[in-house]
């Protein structure tokens, strides 16, 4: 049973897996399809939520946690190559393959 005390970390941790999910969501899409909006709003989302933990005292339960580390690592893994292909067509202005 939450507490009063715990409810604000709680809906934090929860919006946060929500962020994670979509962000994911938005990874996947951009591996499908290159795209800088995707890219974009999922690192906005990521960006967001990191904020959100840094200002805020988060003491969320292991319920909420867990599935946000193995969202944060699938994010990680997945969206390193789409965001590293995007930023080097940006600094080398598409000229190289």
């Amino acid at each position: 049973m939450l507490t009063a005390a715990q409810l604000p970390s709680t809906i934090v941790a929860a919006a946060a897996v929500v962020a994670f999910a979509v962000a994911l969501v938005l990874v996947l899409v951009a591996r499908r399809r290159p795209a800088a909006a995707p890219l974009l709003t999922a690192a906005i989302l990521i960006a967001a939520t990191l904020l959100a933990f840094a200002v805020a005292p988060v003491t969320a339960p292991l319920a909420l946690t867990a599935p946000l580390a193995v969202l944060g690592a699938a994010l990680a893994t997945l969206g390193g190559d789409p965001a590293a292909r995007w930023v080097l067509t940006f600094a080398s202005h598409s000229t190289v393959r």
